[in-house]
């Protein structure tokens, strides 16, 4: 059972390594391009399961709900 243990953990520590050279690479191709201004890595694309947090806001959330509603009138044919 420890072997077990130790092998998953070995996994999962390996590929939360590809996900952050997967970050960096993402991070610094937005960047380069001038897209993204003031946005660090963490705000990005947060690694870290404690920190996760969303980064939408209200008017943001409005306007989903709204885009939502239209949808799904186009889907029930109400609004075709």
């Amino acid at each position: 059972m420890l072997e077990y243990q130790l092998r998953r953990d070995g996994y999962f520590r390996k590929q939360k390594e590809k996900w952050y050279h997967t970050r960096f690479m993402a991070y610094h191709s937005i960047v380069a391009t001038g897209a993204a201004k003031n946005l660090t890595i963490e705000k990005f694309l947060p690694l870290d399961e404690n920190k996760r947090k969303s980064i939408m806001t209200d008017s943001m959330k409005e306007a989903l709900a709204k885009a939502r509603e239209i949808a799904q009138k186009q889907i029930d044919g109400s609004g075709t």
